[in-house]
C-alpha cells in the first residue's frame, strides 16, 4: 500500500493498475484501488471497454481507513458498471484475513449488490479458491 516497498519510500510511485491489450479485448486489472468514478473514465477512454476486469472485493473494513485502497464489493459492482458491464471477477478475498470484515462477507455482500443492480452473477464472478472458468469471446 501507499506504493512502499520500504519504511521510507512512501507515495514515490503510483499503485498498481494495468490494462492487458488481447485480441479478444482489453483486461483491465485493479490492484489496491478505492472506487473513483474518474479512474473508471479515464480507462475506458484509453483502452475501450474491457471485456475482461479483476476487481477487489475484499478487505474493506474498516472503511474510514480502507477507503482509499480498497473498494466494498458494492463500490467493485458501481466499477463494473463504469466499466461498461463486460465479465469481471472479484479479488483479494476469502485467502487471507486482511481486514475486519467477516470471512464471508465479500461474498455475500456482491452477491446482494448483484442483484440491487440486476447483474447476472454469471458476468461478476467469484470463484472459489483454486476455481476455474473461461470468459467468452465478444
Amino acid at each position: 500500500h501507499w506504493s512502499a516497498r520500504s519504511l521510507f519510500d512512501r507515495r514515490e510511485a503510483l499503485w498498481g493498475a494495468f490494462v492487458i491489450e488481447a485480441p479478444g479485448g482489453p483486461i483491465y486489472f485493479l490492484a489496491d484501488a478505492g472506487y473513483a468514478k474518474a479512474l473508471s473514465g479515464w480507462l475506458r477512454a484509453r483502452s475501450g471497454n474491457p471485456r475482461f476486469s479483476l476487481l477487489p472485493v475484499g478487505a474493506y473494513e474498516p472503511q474510514w481507513f480502507m477507503q482509499y485502497a480498497h473498494m466494498t464489493p458494492a463500490e467493485a459492482v458501481q466499477t463494473h458498471l463504469d466499466l461498461g458491464q463486460g465479465y469481471a471477477m472479484g479479488t483479494q478475498y476469502e485467502v487471507f484475513a486482511m481486514a475486519d470484515e467477516a470471512y464471508a462477507a465479500p461474498r455475500q455482500t456482491l452477491s446482494e449488490a448483484l442483484q440491487i443492480k440486476g447483474i447476472d452473477r454469471e458476468r461478476f464472478l467469484l470463484p472459489e479458491v483454486g476455481g476455474w472458468f473461461t470468459v467468452p469471446p465478444r
